[in-house]
């Protein structure tokens, strides 16, 4: 009941903090405009002026990120713990991917 009241207090601080936040009536304009762009300090617009891309075939046959491998420790109440795991091996040529992670306690 205590951590019920606790929460609901702290929820009714940060509704008033964000009340009492001003409220802006115009967005920020723009600094930078199409005139701005420097083609020569832009390898992807020199790209795109020689020859606009097939996005679709970049989307399909390169990937948006890379798989990774994850190491960590783990330190609880009970005892610790160490953490491997794999994230998104890519399934041969589909967009599926697999992700796994396995930990024991030391």
């Amino acid at each position: 009941m205590n951590h019920c009241l606790f929460a609901f207090s702290c929820a009714l601080n940060i509704l008033s903090f964000l009340h009492s936040l001003p409220v802006r009536s115009n967005p920020p304009e723009n600094p930078h405009t199409a005139q701005d762009l420097n083609v020569e300090d832009s390898p992807v617009l020199q790209r795109w002026q020689r020859q606009v891309p097939n996005v679709l075939e970049d989307i399909k046959n390169e990937p948006s990120f890379r798989t990774r491998l994850r190491l960590g420790y783990n330190r609880f109440s009970t005892g610790n713990g160490i953490n491997i795991g794999v994230e998104d091996i890519f399934i041969g040529q589909s967009r599926l991917t697999i992700s796994g992670d396995y930990q024991w306690g030391i």
